[in-house]
């Protein structure tokens, strides 16, 4: 009786390692990294220090200590492994992958950054097609170098901020939506007003001012006073419908849900302050509809995975659902035009025909938060960009610098 026990407990633990054989053996064969990985002109991202660390909170390091990235989702499609050749091809060698970014827009962002803190993100609002994904601070996963935990936050993917005056987009957009003959409408700003207890206030008195005006000069009083009537119902329903407060999923990443809470304050939930979040990710595709006339693409990140002439993976643009009416997205457009051509000025744009809204948000006691937001209407550069500097000053005043960085260098998409 025993050797019959012995015999069964031998057969289920051979069954055991056959089903583990079968299906993962490709992991105990293959280390947490993926065949060569390149930009959409072919660079190779693992050969220049730059590159590998403007890329690595996407593609992971060897370690692990970055959850999240494409590595782990594609290993299967970008290595050559069968069960009974193991690593070996018979075609020679492992499948190389194409992403989507654009080498020269990482360097030049993480440069543009120059070790603060934030991310910088560009993507094709035509296409879906991430162009650049840059988080900072960062590391090169090749070298041995002091890292803390903050290095490992993708913070394009998984970072929330208070959005500041980037948000009146959002409210802007509700307001044209559902506040009939808005337009026509003028707001009168003394530089403060109280709703209730809550006091809202702007660096200096607008005066009388048309809703364009009132966008133009981020006047705190008048977005406040629609986020008033509008409501925290409808509110909470545009940042849904506009999926700024959804997670977003997309090769095998997710991006962080952001929130709209409008119990701390709704008039300046509406100016984009209090316990509003946005993530950049969820937010530029927000950003790439409205140039799109109202509907907005999926996001990608691998365009495709080749072995020499085989395909063995193509990336599908993919829409999303339309957020917003064409007759809105056309008039948000006109507004964030006007702030670049009566505010900000072409000259950061590299020539551009660019659309923008800054944004300042406070956070506790530190600097603010700087951010800028917007698109190019250019048929030739189709492009949606975002860029989020932690602790560090105005939107205008540290975020301009860095989109003349990127865009008056700017071959970079329109060559690749």
């Amino acid at each position: 009786m025993k050797i019959k026990y012995l015999i069964f407990l031998f057969l289920l633990l051979f069954g055991v390692f056959f089903m583990e054989y079968g299906f993962c053996a490709y992991r105990w064969a293959t280390a947490p990294q993926i065949a060569a990985m390149t930009d959409r002109a072919g660079t190779d991202l693992s050969t220049d220090r730059m590159l590998r660390k403007a890329t690595v909170h996407l593609l992971g390091d060897k370690a692990g200590n970055i959850p999240d990235t494409m590595v782990s989702y594609y290993e299967k499609k970008t290595l050559s492994y069968t069960l009974l050749n193991g690593l070996y091809s018979y075609g020679g060698g492992n499948r190389k992958a194409k992403l989507t970014l654009c080498a020269p827009l990482q360097k030049a962002a993480l440069t543009a950054l120059d070790g603060r803190w934030g991310t910088v993100a560009v993507m094709n609002y035509q296409t879906g097609e991430v162009l650049c994904a840059v988080t900072s601070p960062t590391f090169d996963p090749e070298k041995k170098e002091e890292v803390v935990d903050t290095m490992y936050v993708n913070r394009f993917l998984h970072g929330l901020y208070t959005p500041g005056s980037v948000y009146k987009i959002v409210t802007l957009a509700a307001a044209l939506e559902e506040i009939p003959d808005i337009e026509n409408r003028t707001f009168t700003c003394h530089g403060a007003v109280h709703f209730g207890t809550n006091r809202v206030t702007c660096p200096i008195s607008h005066g009388r001012q048309t809703l364009q005006e009132a966008f133009r000069n981020s006047c705190n009083c008048a977005f406040s006073a629609l986020a008033v009537q509008l409501g925290e119902e409808k509110m909470t329903a545009y940042a849904e419908k506009f999926g700024l407060t959804g997670p977003l999923s997309f090769d095998g990443l997710t991006a962080a849900s952001g929130r709209y809470d409008a119990s701390v304050s709704l008039p300046w939930s509406g100016a984009g302050q209090g316990d509003t979040k946005i993530n950049p990710c969820t937010f530029l595709t927000f950003l790439s509809a409205i140039a799109g006339n109202g509907q907005g693409m999926q996001p990608y990140l691998m365009a495709s995975v080749r072995e020499g002439y085989k395909i063995h993976y193509k990336a599908k643009p993919t829409f999303h659902l339309p957020m917003l009416s064409p007759e809105t997205a056309e008039i948000l457009k006109t507004y964030l035009r006007g702030n670049v051509e009566k505010k900000y000025g072409d000259e950061y744009f590299g020539g551009l025909t660019v659309c923008a809204k800054t944004g300042t948000a406070e956070v506790s006691a530190e600097k603010p938060n700087a951010l800028l937001c917007g698109f190019a209407l250019d048929k030739d550069c189709p492009v949606a960009f975002l860029i989020i500097v932690e602790s560090s000053g105005s939107g205008a005043e540290i975020c301009l610098p860095i989109a003349r960085q990127l865009f008056c260098n700017g071959q970079w998409i329109i060559d690749n």
